[in-house]
């Protein structure tokens, strides 16, 4: 790969405006190119079929008691994005990443499929399962979350996750919640849904999956 010589936002509003077949987009960051190309050329929120997001949590944030990191980056973006008005948008919070956790067993377990693809993710995965170990503790020893390939899991295979459809928003302003991803699950407030919100995964389900993609 090489350096592009167009902005991200300019490759966005140009592939989409452009493209003669669906084509899904990922965000596994903050949300601030998307959030820029929706207001450099609102056709491009008509022509983007899919949106999947990675970020935001309903419960607990990574970055603050309220926020997740990519939501937290860059909030505004975040409610942008949310407020679009996009035909198929799916979060992908933390609720549902860490309910999906990799171990070291699993971590072996690609390895010894005997692949570049599996030796190299096991690799990287054990380094995440260190880092989580050192900054961030979880309850479920030697294991941690791959957030953005359970992302990709659930557009392979649907049953992954699990969840409900939702109005998400962001707060921009709070002192003590900014950046939280605010999701109605109650449906007390009558709000439309604008997202479906995974709100959990099926660990299991996802491992197999890495070792049956990764492995061959």
């Amino acid at each position: 790969s090489r350096k592009q010589d167009a902005s991200a936002v300019d490759f966005l509003v140009e592939t989409y405006l452009a493209a003669t077949e669906p084509i899904t987009l990922v965000a596994v960051g903050p949300l601030t190119n998307l959030a820029l190309a929706f207001q450099a050329e609102p056709r491009v929120v008509e022509t983007i079929p899919h949106v999947v997001v990675m970020g935001g949590a309903h419960g607990s944030g990574n970055t603050t008691p309220s926020a997740e990191f990519n939501v937290w980056v860059d909030p505004d973006a975040a409610r942008i994005v949310f407020r679009a008005g996009l035909a198929d948008l799916t979060l992908v919070p933390l609720d549902a990443t860490h309910q999906a956790l990799v171990s070291t067993d699993d971590c072996a377990a690609l390895r010894a499929t005997g692949s570049v693809a599996g030796a190299a993710a096991a690799t990287l995965i054990e380094g995440r399962i260190r880092a989580y170990a050192d900054l961030q503790p979880l309850d479920a020893p030697s294991s941690a979350p791959v957030h953005d390939a359970l992302c990709i899991a659930a557009l392979v295979d649907p049953g992954v996750v699990s969840g409900r459809r939702a109005h998400v928003d962001v707060e921009t302003q709070g002192d003590l919640t900014l950046g939280r991803t605010v999701i109605d699950t109650t449906d007390w407030f009558g709000h439309v849904p604008n997202a479906f919100v995974a709100l959990d995964a099926d660990a299991p389900r996802f491992v197999s999956l890495l070792l049956e993609t990764l492995g061959r």
